[in-house]
């Protein structure tokens, strides 16, 4: 188990407040979920491309 300093340097990593978990073991818990929770999201993005309209309009010209 790792020091409450550690613990809170980690929360805040993840958006946890850990003033709302008085109890290291329970802030650990809700840390670890949340960090599993964004390796899921980080996993699963999406990759969208320019359209030739859209490379036009921030080129400023038609012939792209």
């Amino acid at each position: 188990m790792h020091n409450r300093a550690f613990l809170e340097l980690v929360a805040a990593a993840v958006n946890v407040n850990p003033a709302s978990y008085p109890n290291d073991s329970k802030l650990e818990q809700k840390v670890i979920y949340e960090l599993k929770v964004m390796t899921a999201k980080a996993g699963t993005g999406t990759t969208l491309l320019p359209s030739a309209t859209s490379v036009a309009a921030v080129s400023g010209g038609a012939n792209v």
